[in-house]
């Protein structure tokens, strides 16, 4: 869900030396109609099948971070090891979207409303499809530890 901090922890996970996509820049999201892919990406496109089914396939051994949340990703489901929800309270995503600098998105009151909207009525049925639920409000640092932990990358102990 928007401002539960996908981007800063795949900014992260890359800098750790991990294979890490935010399929919210880079041209992995298309729009549903599939016309022209201009201008930033909108909250509701869907990913480019074609791309991402050719990152989930290729072939290199380690581990692949994959951040986004689109209409059409629960097509993708079979292919992860681990699905991870983010959560964090509605006020922790107000703050996040009202202060970012990398996106535009968030910043009008209406924008506001549409993502608190939409974690109440999106995050019960994301809930449903995820392996793993992780709380970012804690610190970023924090965060990274416990996935790492959870799909056992490392433990906090050899971070």
């Amino acid at each position: 869900m928007s401002g539960t901090g996908k981007s800063s922890l795949v900014r992260e996970f890359a800098s750790l030396g991990y294979r890490a996509v935010d399929t919210d820049a880079g041209g992995w999201s298309v729009p549903p109609d599939g016309g022209a892919r201009s201008g930033p990406v909108q909250p509701d496109w869907i990913w480019d099948e074609q791309k991402i089914q050719q990152l989930l396939s290729s072939e290199r051994g380690d581990v692949l971070f994959v951040a986004g949340c689109v209409e059409n990703q629960g097509a993708f489901y079979s292919s992860f090891d681990e699905i991870i929800l983010l959560t964090a309270p509605p006020e922790t995503i107000i703050e996040r979207l009202a202060t970012r600098t990398s996106k535009p998105f968030g910043k009008s009151a209406a924008e506001r409303a549409k993502v608190l909207d939409d974690q109440r009525q999106f995050e019960p049925v994301l809930r449903g499809g995820a392996t793993i639920v992780i709380d970012t409000n804690p610190p970023l640092d924090q965060v990274v530890l416990a996935i790492l932990d959870r799909v056992g990358c490392c433990s906090a102990a050899d971070a």
